[in-house]
């Protein structure tokens, strides 16, 4: 069984205001551990998050079939989607342990996504998209993560704080400080895995381009590096997605780039860009401004985009990671 992604939902550690780009619904309460539905009460998970892009999955992993798996406590009517249209509607139970609905094969070039309705009320505990057969493309990936930072503690420490718990255990962090004056110990005291490499001020080209070339000189051999912004706030189910999707990765893909979305930070549901372009004389963002708490905007923004200066090089561009900036 293979873990593509999970229904992210819990509040802990998102922006006021977005709770539209991980569900909607009617007559629901939420809790830490649970969203709770009244009588009545619908969710819809056909948002930004929580949608699954088989279309991409399958052009680039092969990936042939898409089970859901919902944990609930009740009653409830789970209906399943491909892009706007219902293609499977089921009435489950449990009393909180987990229950699989498998979405047919034919709807392979689609976005999926579900709702959950009950008439007497219940509560879904977690669920997420998985794969039960195996994998022929499946390779073990080592990731290393690459953060430049200058003077920005504030960023920096919140997002080591974040990292710190969600982590996945094949990933470690290279901060390298173009400042030059971050203690070690205040560093590697909260993970292990968090390494710090001093840097005279070169800039971010500079500093990130530090970090490659000392993962390549560490002892272990990373397959990946992923590159990151210290003045973020991190979606960590973004990392648990960049790992489930590049140990699929057909053959012919294992070269290439994966690249992720930002989003604004003063208004969180609004995209700041979906990939970018060199013109040769300015950057060009890809869909911003797009307000993603609009359906049609969260379907046109799943299309995908091939930069004729970026193809030029053979780079593939691959949307999959949800990053808040």
């Amino acid at each position: 069984m293979y873990s593509l992604q999970n229904i992210e939902w819990k509040k802990s550690g998102k922006p006021e205001g977005t709770e539209s780009l991980y569900y909607n619904g009617e007559n629901i309460e939420v809790t830490h551990n649970a969203l709770i539905l009244g009588k009545s009460g619908t969710l819809d998970f056909f948002t930004y998050s929580n949608i699954f892009n088989w279309k991409k999955w399958y052009k680039y992993t092969g990936l042939e079939d898409l089970t859901l798996r919902v944990t609930i406590n009740g009653q409830f009517t789970v209906k399943i989607y491909s892009d706007d249209s219902l293609i499977l509607n089921k009435n489950v139970s449990s009393s909180g342990g987990p229950v699989d609905i498998s979405v047919s094969g034919e709807y392979k070039n689609a976005i999926i996504s579900f709702t959950l309705e009950s008439e007497e009320g219940g509560s879904f505990l977690g669920g997420e998209w998985i794969s039960l057969m195996e994998n022929k493309n499946y390779h073990p990936v080592k990731i290393a993560l690459v953060m430049c930072t200058f003077n920005r503690d504030e960023y920096l420490y919140g997002n080591l704080k974040v990292l710190k718990g969600c982590l996945p255990e094949n990933y470690a962090v290279f901060i390298v400080d173009n400042g030059n004056r971050i203690e070690e110990e205040s560093v590697t005291a909260m993970d292990p895995r968090f390494k710090l490499f001093h840097n005279n001020n070169t800039g971010g080209s500079g500093g990130f381009t530090r970090g490659l070339v000392e993962a390549i000189r560490d002892d272990e051999e990373w397959t990946h590096v992923h590159f990151m912004d210290d003045d973020v706030t991190i979606e960590p189910e973004s990392l648990y997605r960049t790992v489930s999707f590049l140990s699929l990765l057909k053959e012919e893909y294992r070269e290439a780039f994966l690249s992720g979305s930002m989003l604004r930070m003063d208004t969180p549901w609004i995209l700041h860009e979906n990939t970018a372009e060199w013109t040769g004389v300015l950057i060009k963002s890809r869909n911003k401004g797009l307000d993603l708490r609009n359906r049609d905007n969260i379907l046109n923004n799943e299309s995908e985009y091939y930069s004729p200066v970026l193809l030029f090089t053979e780079c593939y561009l691959v949307n999959l990671l949800q990053k808040i900036t």
